[in-house]
């Protein structure tokens, strides 16, 4: 198997509207708070980069660049991936979607090129 080092960009902080896991995909709702993203429809932002223990405490999140994401199944190098339930990645058939660069079993990481 291929590695792919994390290589974060653009990172900035906001308050979580909840815990928080550390490698999620990450939206902002319409309070301005971070929320786990669980659909290839939400406003992806990016990925957590920190865990957050409790509402209202601030993440950092890697808005670009190459990231860590914990799969929600099985995912191969050069899959298309995009958020589900819990902020995992699961695969997409949406080209417009975000790049594996690495492949892992379900619930172990995996290396997302992000926008």
């Amino acid at each position: 198997m291929a590695n792919a080092w994390e290589i974060p960009g653009g990172q900035f902080s906001l308050d979580v509207k909840e815990e928080t896991e550390y490698r999620r995909f990450i939206k902002v709702n319409a309070d301005g708070l971070a929320e786990v993203a669980t659909a290839a429809t939400d406003a992806i932002v990016g990925v957590s980069y920190t865990d957050a223990p409790a509402a209202n405490t601030p993440i950092s999140i890697v808005g670009c660049g190459i990231a860590l994401v914990e799969a929600n199944e099985a995912i191969a190098a050069g899959d298309f991936v995009k958020p589900t339930t819990g902020g995992k990645a699961a695969k997409s058939t949406d080209a417009t979607a975000f790049v594996a660069l690495t492949g892992a079993d379900a619930d172990n990481l995996i290396t997302v090129k992000l926008w």
